[in-house]
């Protein structure tokens, strides 16, 4: 379970907090977190609330609060895998509803209250991955976007009281985002490519995610729709093997000959000795048509 927590836990590193000099609410909550009881825990949050109500520490600190009292562990039925594709696993870890409810609650203060605060909408985003709601975990990822781009990716972070452009932070996160829809299969496929297409509008020359939003294409064999995007992304990366193989297979799947060899002959210029093997077989085979 530490394991699942991790990154939702990514708030709550140990940072300096606008705290009494009297008593150091942050450093006692840090402290107990894992080995305090929940009474330890809201009754340092309770009288950390009285002090300063608005602190966005306090804020992450009720909302990991909650988080961790609403997971637990549930037995795996025998055969059953995690997300992870683990056959090894024996329990999974479940959260409850109404506990999350308040989890979310402190964190969307935290959000209106600090907006530019990247952490609090990375754990928000993160525990609606977590617990399966893909159309609000897809919002809020357009929602950081959006945001983000109006505020020219100027975001603070924990310990980093002075904003700074993050756009490499945030874009690489997304991506990680997006695999984890990829991995789950073509039934993410509009999640999918809300976000690609949104930071695409942004940021035209990311070609990873154009090559994500062609993949939800895949998905459906929209072949027409797929190559567009896969050719934009060739012209920013003229190399990179999956676009290639993706282009190749496209015009295969469009029984145009010519261009799939021409593709399948880019990557025997371009690729390893096993990209090479593949592709050469592949025009073999098409021109045995």
């Amino acid at each position: 379970m530490k394991t699942i927590l991790f990154l939702c836990l990514l708030c709550i590193a140990p940072f300096s907090s606008l705290l009494s000099q009297e008593r150091n609410f942050q450093h006692e909550y840090d402290s107990l977190f894992y080995t305090g009881t929940p009474q330890q825990l809201s009754s340092i949050l309770s009288s950390w609330e009285k002090k300063t109500p608005q602190d966005p520490e306090l804020l992450i600190a009720w909302y990991n609060f909650y988080v961790k009292s609403s997971a637990h562990e549930v037995p795996l039925p025998k055969g059953a895998q995690v997300k992870d594709g683990s056959d090894t696993a024996t329990v999974t870890v479940q959260y409850d509803g109404e506990k999350m409810k308040k989890a979310y609650t402190y964190l969307d203060k935290g959000i209106s209250l600090y907006p530019d605060r990247l952490d609090m909408r990375f754990g928000k985003i993160y525990m609606l991955g977590q617990t399966e709601n893909y159309d609000a975990f897809t919002k809020q990822i357009v929602e950081m976007i959006e945001y983000g781009y109006s505020i020219k990716n100027m975001w603070k972070l924990p310990n980093k009281p002075t904003a700074k452009n993050e756009e490499t932070l945030l874009l690489g996160t997304i991506q990680l985002y997006v695999g984890t829809l990829l991995d789950i299969g073509d039934a993410q496929g509009p999640h999918i490519r809300t976000i690609c297409e949104e930071v695409i509008k942004h940021n035209p020359e990311r070609m990873d995610f154009l090559f994500d939003l062609s993949v939800t294409y895949m998905f459906k064999e929209e072949w027409d729709k797929a190559l567009p995007e896969l050719l934009k992304a060739e012209k920013l990366s003229p190399s990179d093997i999956s676009v290639l193989n993706n282009i190749a297979f496209c015009y295969q799947q469009k029984n145009d000959k010519t261009n799939a060899i021409a593709y399948f002959e880019k990557i025997t210029k371009v690729g390893t000795e096993e990209d090479k093997s593949k592709a050469e077989e592949e025009i073999k085979k098409l021109k045995q048509k």
